[in-house]
């Protein structure tokens, strides 16, 4: 009987463990195309772009992009310092709010600035 809790306690820290796996990895593609996009926009203006229409929306995009990146980061650390190990709590109903709060804002601004981008692009080309 016990032999039965034990092993049905860690298939739920591996099953977790692989939740937080993806999480991490889902938040290292947000900041890697946020990180990416910046770059390639500021060789577009520097190539391209001789006089830009409309520079706030540049400014609001890399502004939403390093707010992505930050956020992402930020998240990445909570996770990592709540990995889920063999008598670890779960998360607090609070710190899943907080997690999920981060990763909406990351997604979030993310959008905003793929959008402010695609709208300068599209008044200047």
């Amino acid at each position: 009987m016990q032999k039965d809790a034990k092993k049905a306690a860690a298939e739920e820290v591996t099953g977790r463990g692989e939740q937080y796996k993806a999480l991490f990895d889902h938040i290292k593609h947000i900041a890697t195309l946020s990180t990416g996009t910046i770059v390639i926009l500021f060789t577009l203006l520097q190539n391209f772009v001789k006089q830009p229409v409309a520079r706030d929306l540049v400014k609001a995009s890399v502004v939403s992009f390093l707010l992505s990146i930050v956020t992402g980061a930020i998240l990445f650390g909570i996770l990592a310092v709540r990995f889920p190990r063999r008598g670890a709590e779960q998360l607090s109903e609070t710190e899943g709010k907080t997690v999920a709060s981060f990763l909406l804002l990351a997604w979030a601004s993310f959008v905003v600035g793929i959008s402010c981008l695609g709208i300068f692009f599209w008044m200047n080309f």
